[in-house]
């Protein structure tokens, strides 16, 4: 007899994040059902146990364990290129899935060739809706968000009841056909954490296919589960990481205004905080 190909690969990079990744894998068995899946958790050296903690509760997870902290687009690569779903969900630790959501997802991709990746409606710990989906960087929303503190992110559709065609999708919980990847390449690697889900994003939709935000299926967001109260070193990477895509993108010129107005607007921001007073 065949073997049976599961219908999902769920994929979880975890670094220091053993209760939320716990309670992420509670809320992942509970809500699939009536789903042929596999789950992987890829730990990044974590010094709490996450690994132990996972086989005592969960046997059946899949485990890769790293001998460092390989960052978030490495991690999550490891795990596709030995998954065997027909669709791959890419979940952050600190996530719970609600309502069936990987079902919901999947029955929308079916008979829709043309949608290459769907993200679902991201909930914050009070249920109120997270920015999940978001237009491409242009130089004024890269003003915007370096000189007016609003996050490129800041246009959504994630208050729409209806799927909506978005450019860019939140990594934080995102399904993704093997055909798509097949096609368009596994993550960046180049970015150790954040923007590589905004790179994928682009190239996904450079191969033809269309984004798709999905808010009837929800996931909750706490937010920070690897990244901790290092605030400081939050914004340089994610920064960095902006930057980086702005010229990957973009051609010489147009690459270059948006460093410098990024570069410019957030050590300007830093320098009047400090003057002020603030953190």
């Amino acid at each position: 007899m065949a073997k049976k190909i599961p219908d999902l690969s769920v994929i979880i990079a975890t670094y220091n994040t053993r209760d939320l990744t716990l309670k992420c894998l509670e809320s992942v068995f509970k809500e699939i059902s009536g789903l042929e899946f596999e789950i992987f958790v890829v730990d990044n050296n974590s010094s709490d146990k996450t690994s132990e903690e996972i086989r005592k509760r969960f046997p059946a997870v899949k485990i890769i364990e790293n001998e460092e902290n390989l960052g978030f687009a490495r991690a999550c690569n490891q795990a596709i290129r030995v998954s065997e779903g027909k669709h791959v969900l890419l979940l952050n630790s600190d996530t719970v899935v609600l309502d069936e959501a990987p079902g919901k997802m999947i029955n929308y991709l079916k008979n829709r060739p043309e949608v290459g990746a769907l993200g679902p409606a991201l909930l914050d710990k009070n249920s109120n809706i997270q920015k999940s989906c978001a237009k491409k960087m242009t130089l004024l929303s890269t003003f915007r968000e370096s000189w007016l503190g609003k996050m490129a992110f800041d246009y959504d559709k994630a208050k729409s009841n209806e799927p909506s065609y978005v450019d860019i999708l939140s990594g934080a919980c995102l399904m993704v056909p093997q055909e798509t990847i097949d096609k368009v390449g596994l993550l960046d690697e180049n970015y150790f954490m954040y923007s590589e889900d905004v790179d994928w994003s682009y190239r996904i939709a450079e191969a033809g296919y269309k984004l798709v935000y999905f808010p009837s299926a929800k996931v909750i967001h706490l937010g920070s589960g690897s990244t901790g109260t290092d605030k400081e070193r939050y914004n340089k990477v994610l920064l960095r990481n902006r930057v980086a895509v702005f010229k990957k993108y973009n051609n010489f010129i147009t690459g270059f205004l948006g460093a410098l107005i990024l570069y410019s607007g957030f050590y300007l921001r830093k320098a009047f905080k400090k003057i002020l007073g603030k953190s």
